[in-house]
C-alpha cells in the first residue's frame, strides 16, 4: 500500500471514529495531508470507497490479531478483545462499528453490507471464544454463548 494511500485511510479513520461518516469532507484529509482533493480521489474514487476500505482495513487487521491470539487460552483472549475498546477509547475515539452504526440508513449499500460482514465476523469470533471459556470452565453464564457475546459485544 503507497504511503500516501495508508495516511489518507489514517485520518479518514480517525475522522470516522471522532467525528462519524457525514461529518467530514475530502478537504478534511487532503488539508492536512497537503496534498490536492483530486490525490484522494485517485485512490478513493468516491467517499463510499473510502468507508469500505477503511472497513475492509479494520477487518484485515482484526483478523490478525486474532489469528495472533490463537495460542492462548479464551480468558486471555476475551481480555486482549476488551484491550482493542480500551485503546480506542484512550485515544478519544468511537469503535468503527459504533461511529457508522448510527448513520446506517443514509450508509451507500455496499458500505452497509461490509459493515454488516464486519459486525458478524467479529461476533462468530467472540462467541467462539466464550464457547471455548465456557467449555473450560473459564467463563460462567447461563445464557446461550450468541446471546452472551451479543451483550458483551
Amino acid at each position: 500500500m503507497s504511503g500516501k494511500r495508508s495516511a489518507i485511510l489514517d485520518l479518514g479513520e480517525m475522522l470516522i471514529r471522532t467525528r462519524g461518516y457525514h461529518a467530514f469532507s475530502y478537504h478534511d484529509i487532503s488539508g492536512p495531508l497537503a496534498i490536492r482533493n483530486a490525490a484522494v480521489h485517485y485512490h478513493f474514487p468516491t467517499k463510499a470507497d473510502l468507508g469500505a476500505a477503511i472497513i475492509d482495513r479494520n477487518m484485515a487487521q482484526f483478523g490478525e490479531l486474532t489469528a495472533s491470539w490463537s495460542h492462548y487460552p479464551a480468558g486471555e483472549q476475551f481480555r486482549l478483545f476488551t484491550q482493542i475498546y480500551l485503546a480506542s477509547r484512550q485515544q478519544g475515539w468511537v469503535c468503527l462499528m459504533g461511529a457508522l452504526s448510527p448513520a446506517w440508513d443514509t450508509l451507500p449499500g455496499p458500505m452497509q453490507a461490509k459493515l454488516r460482514q464486519m459486525g458478524e465476523e467479529i461476533l462468530d469470533w467472540l462467541t467462539g471464544c466464550r464457547d471455548k471459556g465456557k467449555a473450560a470452565g473459564v467463563f460462567g453464564f447461563g445464557e446461550p454463548t450468541r446471546q452472551k457475546a451479543q451483550l458483551v459485544w
